[in-house]
């Protein structure tokens, strides 16, 4: 595969290609990728020639009834293509919850804007495309993790991989941390625009609130974790009112648990205040602060 491809792709009515099923498609095998409009009525479109294979895709032809396999298709060349096209998978994925989510993301994205930098608010925009997505398809944990890492290599940031995951745990939606942080402590004049872009890439940077626990981590690294960012509290202009661990999957639930009854919680934080709850198969431990 070249890797050429284009987002936007040709929109032209007179596209042409010959249409194939989903079932046919090898996304290894396609030298580039279109997103077009056409008039023929088929979602797929290849045409093989100049040794150049063309994979030609409108979204808006597919039908109700073939939507979920669709999906799946989109997936895999999102993922073939290093997640060039999630505008306009997300686009599809928006169609297919018939449109419930798109107002939303644009009221997100015009929340933020101006509020961060430019960059950052097209990370916050894929990154509640994604979610949009993962929510809507059935992803696994490592799919999850690539389309974050797609992310993150798009904009050759690695502040892009902790944007999609605050997104993902909804940090960034109205009444979330990033949200309520600018409503109380700017909006009332107490502090500047300035002052919040500054405090929004230092905590999307090191994430004082909250432990994400990866596949690979054990019981020792989530509570090393924890104990580093209530030492660093004091080093912030905001008081955070909790410090959450969030973890998904039966693996990781069983890390954070573990955490939780070991002895180094047992014999050093006997007084431990936090509650749990399992919300969407995440595990999200809110521990209060003060009692570390």
């Amino acid at each position: 595969m070249s890797g050429a491809a284009d987002g936007r792709g040709q929109e032209d009515a007179s596209v042409k290609g010959i249409p194939v099923d989903r079932d046919q498609i090898n996304p290894d095998s396609i030298d580039s990728l279109h997103i077009c409009e056409n008039n023929s009525g088929h979602v797929f479109l290849l045409n093989d020639s100049n040794e150049n294979v063309e994979l030609f895709v409108d979204p808006e032809n597919v039908e109700d009834e073939s939507r979920e396999e669709s999906l799946r298709v989109f997936w895999e060349l999102h993922s073939a293509f290093d997640g060039f096209i999630i505008d306009a998978l997300a686009n599809y994925i928006l169609a297919y919850k018939r449109g419930n989510g798109d107002e939303y993301i644009d009221r997100v994205c015009q929340f933020y804007e101006g509020k961060v930098p430019h960059e950052y608010l097209m990370m916050i925009e894929d990154s509640m495309m994604l979610r949009l997505g993962t929510e809507e398809f059935d992803s696994t944990l490592d799919e999850i993790r690539d389309r974050k890492r797609q992310i993150k290599e798009t904009y050759e940031n690695h502040d892009a991989y902790a944007v999609a995951s605050l997104c993902s745990a909804g940090y960034l939606d109205r009444g979330g941390l990033f949200w309520t942080l600018y409503e109380e402590k700017i909006k009332n004049g107490e502090y500047t625009d300035s002052d919040y872009e500054e405090w929004f890439l230092k905590y999307v940077r090191k994430t004082p609130f909250v432990v994400f626990v990866k596949r690979e981590d054990s019981a020792m690294d989530v509570y090393d974790a924890l104990i580093g960012r209530s030492w660093r509290m004091h080093r912030y202009d905001v008081d955070f009112d909790y410090i959450h661990i969030r973890g998904r999957g039966p693996d990781n639930h069983k890390t954070i648990n573990e955490m939780l009854t070991s002895k180094e919680i047992t014999e050093n934080h006997p007084n431990l205040i936090y509650e749990k709850e399992i919300v969407d198969g995440e595990l999200i431990v809110n521990i209060d602060p003060n009692s570390i």
